[in-house]
Order: structure tokens, then C-alpha cells, then sequence
């Protein structure tokens, strides 16, 4: 079972297909779509997908799909996160931000000391 997760002025949810029509705003932004992509086509595809995602396994069940929206404290989604981990442990992690927070979410990240 997955659950929410508070990371500083962040709140991650695990997504579910309740987040999709606030999610499809986001998505179909098509400045972050610039060197990979395409937005979903629909609001059902997404909450489509969305409700896949929902069983937290793939269809073989060799992975595990922990995907959660990012929430800013005004309630607004901003993105997502994901981690597909294998039977292995291993995992690939990826997120989308939306254009507007994109690279102001992350120049505001404290570098390394060691940087």
C-alpha cells in the first residue's frame, strides 16, 4: 500500500484516477513535451491509465509501478513521479513537472556541498 509522502513544502499522493482531469491540465502543456513525448489525447485515456496504474504491478507482474502527483501547499498538481522497480530491486525513476515549475522547482534545490 502506497501512501502520502511529505517532502518539505511538497506533497506527493499516490496517483490514482481521481488526479486526472487536474492532471490533464498539466500534461497536456506542450512546452514540456519539447524534445520527447506527446500530451495524453484525452481526459478518459488519462483517467484510463491512470486506473491501470492503480494495481501498483505491471501486467506480468515483474514490476512494481509506484507512481505519485506532486502538490504544491496552495493544492495545485504540478507533476509526477514515478519508480518502475524490478523483481530485482533495481528501479528507473522519472518525473514531468509542469512547464511553469519546471526549472523553478529545481534552481531552488541547495546544491551539494561538494559542487
Amino acid at each position: 500500500m502506497m501512501h502520502v509522502i511529505e517532502a518539505g513544502s511538497l506533497t506527493l499522493e499516490p496517483q490514482a484516477a481521481a488526479h486526472a482531469e487536474e492532471m490533464f491540465a498539466v500534461l497536456s502543456d506542450p512546452a514540456i513535451y519539447e524534445h520527447e513525448n506527446e500530451p495524453p489525447p484525452s481526459l478518459e485515456w488519462l483517467r484510463a491509465r491512470f486506473a491501470q496504474l492503480e494495481s501498483r504491478r505491471s501486467a506480468n507482474g515483474q514490476e512494481q509501478w509506484l507512481n505519485w502527483v506532486i502538490r504544491l501547499p496552495s493544492s495545485e498538481l504540478i507533476g509526477y513521479v514515478q519508480a518502475t522497480v524490478d523483481r530485482n530491486g533495481r528501479a528507473a525513476i522519472a518525473y514531468e513537472l509542469s512547464s511553469a515549475y519546471s526549472s523553478a522547482w529545481v534552481s531552488r534545490r541547495p546544491r551539494p556541498s561538494n559542487a
